[in-house]
This record gives C-alpha cells, sequence and structure tokens, in this order.
C-alpha cells in the first residue's frame, strides 16, 4: 500500500527568500521542496531546490568570454553561474571549446587564438541537481560523483561547488555568469587571489521571460584581491 505523506506549503515569504527550514522543523518535516535561487540553509533537513530557469542569449555570452580570453591569454576558465543561468552553462563551454579547439595563439598562421585552453563547469550543490539528487541521510557508498565533489574536498563559490584541486590552480580564472551581487562579492571575498570576468546576462534587469532573449550582455574584470580590500573598507 502506499505510505500516507502530509504535504505542507508555505507561501509566507517573498518568491526568492532562503530555504525555511525553520517553519519546516516546526513539524517536523523529512524533506523540504524548495522553488527558488537562494541556497543559504542550516542543513538540518534533506532539501530538493527546483530553480527558476532564466533565458538569455548564451552565445553573446560565449562570444564576450572569447574575447576575454584570448584578450587576455587566459590559459584556464572556471564557468559558474547562479541557479537561474546553470541550466545554459554547458552550452557556453561547448561554444568555447568549439573555438578554442581549432585555435593556434596569436602570431601563428595568422589565426588569432589562445592555444591549449582548458574551460570547464561549476557544479551544482547536491540539492539543486535533479537528476542525481540524494537525501542528506544516504551513505557515502551510494553517492554519485556529483555528491562526492561537494564533500570535504570541494568549496563552495558563489552557491557551486568546485573541486579545491581545480581552486589551487594560480592560473585558473572564475567566470561568473549572473546578475546576483552576493554570489560575486562571496567570489571577491573568498577568492582574493583570483582574476574574476563577470559577465551580466541581462544588465536591463531579471530576465525571466523565455520569450525575451533581447538584452545585451555586459563583462567586467575583477582582481579579487584588490577589490575584496576594497569591499572591506566599506564595512
Amino acid at each position: 500500500a502506499d505510505a500516507e505523506v502530509e504535504l505542507y506549503i508555505t507561501a509566507d515569504s517573498t518568491f526568492g527568500s532562503s530555504i525555511d527550514d525553520i517553519s519546516a522543523m516546526h513539524v517536523n518535516c523529512d524533506l523540504i521542496v524548495y522553488f527558488g535561487t537562494d541556497l543559504s540553509s542550516s542543513g538540518t533537513i534533506s532539501t530538493i531546490v527546483a530553480p527558476v530557469k532564466a533565458s538569455y542569449d548564451y552565445t553573446c555570452c560565449a562570444d564576450k568570454i572569447l574575447k576575454e580570453i584570448v584578450e587576455n591569454n587566459y590559459k584556464d576558465v572556471l564557468l559558474l553561474s547562479d541557479l537561474r543561468h546553470y541550466h545554459l552553462l554547458g552550452s557556453v563551454r561547448d561554444e568555447l571549446r568549439q573555438v578554442l579547439e581549432l585555435s593556434t595563439p596569436v602570431g601563428q598562421d595568422g589565426v588569432v587564438g589562445v592555444g591549449k585552453c582548458t574551460v570547464e563547469i561549476a557544479q551544482l550543490p547536491p540539492s539543486a541537481d535533479l537528476d542525481n539528487w540524494h537525501s542528506t541521510s544516504t551513505s557515502a557508498s551510494t553517492k554519485s560523483t556529483v555528491q562526492a565533489d561537494s564533500s570535504a574536498d570541494a568549496t563552495t563559490v558563489g552557491g557551486l561547488t568546485v573541486n579545491n584541486t581545480i581552486l589551487e590552480n594560480n592560473n585558473l580564472v572564475l567566470v561568473y555568469i549572473g546578475n546576483h551581487p552576493e554570489h560575486l562579492q562571496n567570489m571577491l571575498f573568498s577568492m582574493n587571489n583570483k582574476t574574476i570576468v563577470h559577465v551580466n546576462p541581462s544588465p536591463s534587469g531579471d530576465n525571466t521571460n523565455v520569450a525575451d532573449q533581447s538584452s545585451t550582455c555586459v563583462v567586467k574584470t575583477y582582481d579579487s584581491n584588490t577589490h575584496s580590500k576594497e569591499l572591506l573598507s566599506r564595512y
């Protein structure tokens, strides 16, 4: 027989606010299903995150990122994004790889490129990886690669998980696609020895309309060591 399930719906918070595990604890919930983009949680209750997907022109983003790579001769690039833009992050990576794999260093055969350049993407946290989701009570032996990378061997950067061995690369450049200032500030504080390229895919405002891809992305590059000191001086 099917087990009885008690379902509680909370709608007393503004959309996009943090996971309300406090209310869930009041009724002894076993699982939270959260619709939003903020991953702030105490982590005491298993959570499934169903993020809203924002449409954006990923080819425009890829073109702008490629220009930064070529002009600055970057060799190792890690792509990050907020949850709303993550569903197209793999497409941005593929666009970049397609061009970079065919390119040669500047000056050779008249082809403008950067030679060998690796482009990888950060991983979703287990709670938001709907294809590989697992309960926090799942035994270590059954955890997938994605879940293992979010363990003590990984660091949370802008809400996504990155293996620490990747971050140890001194030549690594972080490229963040999104428009959440708090995620960018988190990166500037925590990655204070990295170059960070911020790509805002919808500078005119939050673009959650699938039919609207008219906004032109804007790119800005930060020296996180310098900007983290500037941010600290403001507070």
